[in-house]
């Protein structure tokens, strides 16, 4: 568990601990009393209460700074990845060929004669004189000499004397 302490969390601990008597005992036991909410797991972050980022984000925890967390702080998953449910502190790969769902919360496969983009958010034709058999990932292969590719999706290469 990753312990985050949120700036709005304890300005209200020092407001409440001058209501409840201030001094140092009045605020030590109102931190004693409230320590319970400021413990977080992996993923969440504190909002007067521990919350969850949405599916298709994740709490990047290696970029925060580990005091606090903000809601701000859920990312979405890069491109080329994907988290199905709430609270997740990362984010996984999609298979090759598959390219990052609008929301990040699944992978969509890319069609023959079609390549992922390197950013891992779309489908990209074959450019003329490659193809690809089945859906591949950042580039497509070369036809071999004597064959071409003419149809907008490129799933082979016939041969020039071919119809």
């Amino acid at each position: 568990m990753v312990r985050i302490v949120h700036i709005r969390a304890l300005l209200a601990l020092i407001a409440a601990s001058q209501f409840f008597g201030g001094g140092r005992d009045g605020f030590t036991n109102f931190i004693i009393g409230v320590s319970a909410v400021t413990e977080c797991k992996d993923g969440q972050y504190l909002d007067t209460t521990c919350k969850s980022c949405a599916p298709g984000k994740f709490l990047n925890a290696s970029a925060l700074n580990k005091t606090k967390a903000w809601p701000s702080d859920c990312e979405a998953c890069p491109g080329g990845t994907y988290v199905v449910t709430s609270g997740s502190d990362q984010c996984y790969e999609c298979l090759p060929g598959e390219k990052s769902g609008v929301d990040r919360t699944q992978c969509e496969s890319c069609q023959a004669g079609q390549f992922v983009a390197e950013d891992g958010l779309e489908c990209l034709a074959c450019p003329f004189g490659t193809y690809a058999p089945q859906a591949l990932n950042d580039e497509c292969l070369d036809c071999e000499a004597g064959s071409y590719t003419s149809k907008k999706v490129r799933p082979a290469c016939p041969s020039k004397s071919t119809p």
